[in-house]
């Protein structure tokens, strides 16, 4: 980013800005019998930002007009919580839900910057209960299969601060291959579209790209009922709707650890 806030002897210089989002979250899904499942996620949000200035020939810069935009600080907190429910016909799976309005949210960046008072622009949700709606078909691995999905988030209002968040369209498809009985591997074309976020119905320059990559998994058994997945995605491609050229994004990681709990005597589900 480009410029500071105005002073006496104003100085071009660069905003650089970077962050380190970590996310542990609690997924617990319900089997209710027939095809249909119950599904609650619960994530946990740490988003470490660091940022320094540069003047344009790269040297160092002191910018205390800038830190009312951006500072080095690590913040933490829930995000939204989603509800979903499933239904499982043959190779198809069909999701629809709601997610909910628990994490923080700010007012309207922008318009503090323009009266010179600190603000952020990072979020811990959208402040909107917001449709989420999923279909997802796999054919097992016999040792090779396969699976497709696309999904959908789509905010439909303001929230209380003048702020309506992106919809985004996912979609991912690509190969499984059943290793051994305990471990098998995937490999995940993945696409990403978000459109622009607005606040107070201005479009946010901070939001929108169309993001393309390649996922890979590797689920391990680690006893009956106990699966590690650990899981990564390469970022190939990020186009900004903003048009700029200075935004980066390299990889993601993560790992799940899967636990089924089946009450004695309990049904077994087809």
């Amino acid at each position: 980013m480009d410029g500071s806030h105005p002073a006496e002897t104003p100085v071009p210089n660069r905003h650089i800005v970077s962050l380190s989002w970590w996310r542990t979250a609690l997924d617990a899904v319900l089997a209710l019998g027939g095809g249909f499942e119950a599904e609650a996620y619960i994530p946990y949000d740490i988003k470490d930002q660091k940022v320094r200035f540069e003047t344009l020939d790269g040297q160092s810069f002191d910018n205390p007009e800038g830190a009312i935009h951006h500072r080095t600080e690590r913040l933490e907190g829930i995000g939204d919580v989603e509800l979903l429910g499933h239904y499982h016909r043959a190779s198809w799976r069909f999701t629809a839900g709601l997610s909910f309005p628990s994490g923080r949210v700010e007012d309207n960046p922008y318009e503090l910057g323009d009266l010179g008072i600190q603000h952020r622009h990072i979020q811990f949700g959208t402040g909107t209960f917001d449709p989420i709606a999923r279909v997802a078909w796999s054919a097992l691995p016999e040792p090779w299969g396969f699976d497709v999905s696309a999904g959908l988030r789509a905010p439909l209002y303001e929230n209380r601060k003048g702020y309506r968040g992106s919809v985004t369209l996912d979609f991912s498809a690509g190969p499984r291959w059943a290793i051994s009985e305990r471990v098998s591997a995937s490999a995940r074309y993945t696409a990403q579209y978000q459109t622009r976020a607005t606040w107070d119905g201005e479009p946010d320059e901070n939001s929108g790209y169309f993001l393309q990559g390649i996922g890979l998994s590797a689920p391990i058994v680690l006893a009956e009922g106990v699966v590690l997945r650990p899981n990564a995605l390469l970022i190939l491609d990020v186009d900004v709707r903003s048009g700029a050229d200075n935004f980066e994004m390299n990889w993601m990681a993560g790992l799940w650890l899967d636990v089924a709990f089946v009450p004695k005597g309990a049904p077994s589900q087809e």
